[in-house]
C-alpha cells in the first residue's frame, strides 16, 4: 500500500470518529437552565428550554395566557431539583419580567425565583423585590454575594436580571446595570427544588409575572 493511500485511509478514520462524536455533543446541547414562559392555560408550568424542568402550580395563581398572576398569599410554582438547575462553578443568569400590584409591605419581600435557603448545603441563589422597591440578587456557594439596586419596581413593568460569573455578581434592571460586586460566590449545587413566586410559606409575590428564565 502506498504512503498516499495510507494517509487517505487515516483521514477517513478521523472523519468517521468526528461523525460518531457529534451525537454526544447534540445530546448535551440542552445543557443548563430553564425557561418558564407562563403562557399555558392548563396543566404544568412548562419549561421550554428542553431540559424538562416543568413545574406544579399551587394556591392562588390566575393564568392570563401571557403570564401568571400570583395572589400574594398562597400562589407559587414548585420545580423538582435537577442537574440542569445547579450551575456548579459555571455562570448563571436569573431573569424575570413582571408587573407587581405594589411593592411589598415594610419588612417583607417578594421572592421571584429561588433555589435553596440560607442554610442549605451546597449553597443557594435567589431574586427578590424588596419593600424599598429595589431588587436583590443573591448567590451563595463557598461565599455569599448579594447586590441590590433599581427603584420603584412596585409600579410598572420591569425586567430584572441577576448575573453571576466566576468573579462577580451583577444586577441589571430594564437593560441598565444598577449594581455590581467583584467577588467570587463559589460553586452552587444543592438538592432543593426551585420555587417561583414565593419561598414558599413566606415572601409571597403579588402581581403578574410574564416569564422567568435560568440560563
Amino acid at each position: 500500500m502506498s504512503r498516499r493511500m495510507r494517509r487517505g485511509i487515516a483521514g477517513l478514520g478521523v472523519a468517521a470518529l468526528g461523525a460518531m462524536a457529534m451525537p454526544v455533543g447534540a445530546a448535551q446541547a440542552a445543557g443548563f437552565g430553564a425557561s418558564w414562559q407562563m403562557n399555558e392555560k392548563t396543566g404544568a408550568a412548562v419549561d421550554s428550554s428542553g431540559n424538562q424542568n416543568n413545574g406544579t402550580l399551587h394556591g392562588g395563581i390566575v393564568r392570563t395566557g401571557s403570564g401568571y398572576h400570583f395572589d400574594g398569599s398562597s400562589g407559587y410554582v414548585s420545580v423538582p431539583n435537577s442537574a440542569s438547575l445547579n450551575p456548579g462553578s459555571g455562570n448563571i443568569t436569573l431573569t424575570a419580567k413582571f408587573t407587581l400590584d405594589s411593592a411589598p409591605a415594610s419588612g417583607k419581600d417578594y421572592d421571584l425565583v429561588r433555589k435553596g435557603l440560607a442554610g442549605t448545603k451546597g449553597g443557594d441563589y435567589k431574586m427578590e423585590v424588596l419593600s424599598s422597591g429595589k431588587a436583590l440578587c443573591l448567590f451563595r456557594g463557598t461565599n455569599g454575594v448579594s447586590v441590590t439596586g433599581g427603584s420603584n419596581l412596585g409600579t410598572g413593568t420591569h425586567t430584572v436580571k441577576c448575573v453571576k460569573t466566576s468573579s462577580a455578581v451583577k444586577l441589571i434592571v430594564d437593560g441598565s446595570t444598577k449594581a455590581s460586586k467583584s467577588a467570587a460566590a463559589g460553586p452552587i449545587s444543592n438538592t432543593s427544588s426551585v420555587f417561583l413566586g414565593a419561598k414558599p410559606g413566606d415572601d409571597w409575590t403579588k402581581g403578574l409575572v410574564d416569564f422567568i428564565t435560568i440560563t
